[in-house]
Formats: C-alpha cells, structure tokens, sequence
C-alpha cells in the first residue's frame, strides 16, 4: 500500500514537471537510453548535478554522464536553466569546448526521473587540481601561453555564435591527458545580441567583474573576457589578486581595481600572447584594451 502511494506521488511529480514546462521534452534525444552505457564512479559533483564515468556497452567509449536529479527538474527555474545549457551545449563544436553527444532523460523508475547529459569524457583533472600540483601553484610560461590560448579560442567561438559563459573559473577548464584545455559547464550561460545590456549578479566571486558587483548594466562579453584576465593571472601567479574574508569584503577590493593590478595583467599578457604575431584572437585584443583602459 505504502509502495503504490509513492509510486502515485512520483507520477503526480512527474506530471508536474511537464506541466510547469510543456516544452520539456523538446530538447531531449529518443533514439538512445541510458541501459546502453555501464555507469561507473562518480568523477565530479556540482549544486545541482552529479558527473559519472560512463562506458558504451557496445564501443567500450567512456563518457561522462552529467545528471540532474528529480529535484532540479520539480524546480522551474532549475527545470529551464538545464534546458538552456543543453540548447547552446548543442549548437557548440570546437576543440576547446566539451562537447555534449545526448540529453536523454531516464524515467524508467519514476522514483529516480532524471536527465542526463551524455558528455565527452577529457580526464579527471580540472585547470585547478593542476595548478595545485605545480611549483609553488602556477604554469611556466609556456605551458601557460598553450592552455591559456586554447581557453581563449573556445570563448571566442562562443562569443562569435553571442553565447556568453558567465562562469569562466579554474574548476570549469578541464585537461585531457595532452595538456589540451576543454571548457565545461555552461550552465549559467545566455545567448543574447552582442550589444544587449545584463543586469544580473551571476558568477563565482572571484571572478566577476566591478561592474556586476556594482549592479550596474554590463555586456556580457566583457564580463567574460574580466573573468580570463582574472585566470591568466592565476595561472602564471599561483593565487588571486583580490582577496577577502568575506565576500563583501572581496567585492569591495575588486571595486576598487587599481593601476597595480592592471599593470600586472598587461604584463603577463605581453609574456604570454601578445608577442606571437600568429596568435589573432578577438579575445585577446579585448583583454588588451580592457586591462591597457586602466593602466592608460
């Protein structure tokens, strides 16, 4: 009896999902189940999702399951944020981007609805955990010019097709078993005209730029290309320039910005990029022009 109630309570969820959003299901694959692939560990965790190492049981490929549970999905605004990440993972193909093959959901248990992203399996090793192996916690030179330019190719692509990352940070760059950078999780990101204004807090703090902690109308593009600056000097500095004991605190000192900082970034980027006249990226002269603005 106690089974049945739940099992009707699961189906009432499932019909609410649907009905908060009709266009549920628009966005998935049918033509693939997640009974073809053996899941394995668990190789990542985030908020509101879970990554698996998963293998093809037929071509023996591993892949990297991203999984939304149930309660992602019962959440609307939850439920419409994996919809958009889907949507702009689909219209992406470049080698520094991960790149997504499905998204199906498993609703063979309706005690366990989910959706599943069927992902690109890189390595089990972020820019992060690999700045925190190295001498004193930063690149040499170039080894941080290679990982750095590929980062930057892949956000140009996305600038290019108006997708904005919004969460540009060392946890969301992955390396292969080359040293090959692969941006992930765009599950923040927009797809928006390039001359359209935001005004949403939205990033990971050390990260965002003064004008988002300001509150004040942005482009997101310029946003991004604060949060690259904000990785290059990491990488090859092995720590932050903003720093607080809070969060208020950390806000109040990258408002703060100063010529010091500036200077610092403007540098690194001569070592690194600047330098090589075969490197024409559009990102790159904007992270150029917006750090040289400060120190001009």
């Amino acid at each position: 009896m106690i089974g049945q109630l739940k099992e009707k309570t699961n189906k009432v969820e499932i019909q609410q999902i649907q009905k908060r959003n009709p266009l549920y299901q628009d966005f998935l694959d049918f033509d693939i189940t997640i009974n073809q692939f053996k899941i394995e560990q668990e190789i990542g965790k985030g908020s509101f999702a879970i990554v698996k190492l998963a293998t093809n049981k037929n071509s023996f490929i591993q892949y990297a399951l991203k999984i939304y549970p149930r309660f992602v999905l019962l959440d609307s605004q939850k439920l419409k944020n994996v919809k958009r990440e889907i949507t702009v993972l689909k219209k992406m193909e470049h080698n520094s981007i991960m790149k997504l093959y499905y998204a199906i959901q498993d609703n063979q248990n309706v005690f366990f609805l989910q959706i599943i992203l069927i992902m690109e399996y890189i390595g089990k090793i972020s820019l992060n955990q690999y700045l925190k192996i190295q001498p004193r916690k930063r690149l040499q030179e170039d080894n941080a010019k290679k990982i750095f330019k590929q980062i930057v190719e892949g956000i140009n692509y996305c600038h290019e097709k108006n997708i904005i990352h919004r969460d540009i940070k060392l946890e969301n760059i992955m390396l292969d078993n080359m040293n090959n950078a692969k941006i992930i999780d765009f599950g923040f990101s927009l797809q928006i005209p390039d001359n359209k204004k935001l005004n949403i807090f939205c990033g990971t703090p050390s990260y965002m730029a003064p004008e988002i902690i300001s509150k004040v109308e942005y482009f997101g593009q310029k946003s991004d290309v604060w949060a690259l600056g904000i990785l290059l000097y990491v990488m090859c500095q092995g720590n932050f320039p903003f720093k607080g004991i809070t969060d208020r605190d950390l806000y109040a000192k990258i408002k703060k910005v100063n010529y010091n900082f500036a200077n610092k970034i403007f540098l690194i980027l001569q070592k690194t990029l600047l330098l090589e006249l075969q490197i024409q990226i559009q990102i790159k002269d904007q992270v150029q022009k917006r750090f040289y603005k400060m120190i001009g």
